[in-house]
């Protein structure tokens, strides 16, 4: 017998019981988490969306596509009910010298296609220039604006 074959058995074993120790009303939720249904909040600030990875925290990934998407613009990628997606647009929002725009995903159609063919795993997602923040960090985000050319912050006094 393969060794994978009790790795896998001792996994299983672990998540039936880890199931089975959560009280009935939060056992639907760790079943949808671990099948990937309907958006949920990770540690660290990154909501997950189905097919999607958990993620501890905010990120930057360079880009590797050839979209006109988000390279004069800032372009912010966000899921409905998402807390951390709205901190994300207002972050933008307090600095960004080009234009913003905002783009649903759970609604589908050509905000979840772009989303897919960037390759992003989870929102919120940033991408402006040749970088995309995932996650939400405002000093992280200041980079990668500054970086495109895109962060001039706005001043509140005269």
């Amino acid at each position: 017998m393969p060794r994978t074959v009790p790795r896998l058995a001792a996994s299983l074993l672990f998540l039936l019981s880890a199931a089975a120790s959560v009280q009935p009303a939060a056992a639907q939720g760790f079943w949808d988490r671990l099948l990937g249904r309907n958006p949920q909040t990770a540690p660290g600030g990154v909501v997950i969306l189905p097919g999607g990875v958990v993620n501890t925290g905010a990120y930057i990934l360079d880009r590797r596509d050839n979209l006109p998407l988000g390279r004069n613009n800032v372009v912010v990628f966000v899921g409905s009910g998402c807390p951390l997606c709205l901190g994300a647009v207002e972050d933008v929002r307090a600095g960004a010298v080009a234009g913003m725009e905002v783009m649903d995903v759970s609604a589908g159609g050509m905000a979840r296609d772009a989303f897919n063919m960037l390759g992003l795993p989870a929102v919120p997602a940033t991408v402006a220039g040749s970088q995309m923040l995932v996650g939400r960090d405002p000093l992280q985000l200041h980079g990668v604006l500054g970086r495109a050319g895109l962060w001039a912050p706005k001043s509140n006094g005269p």
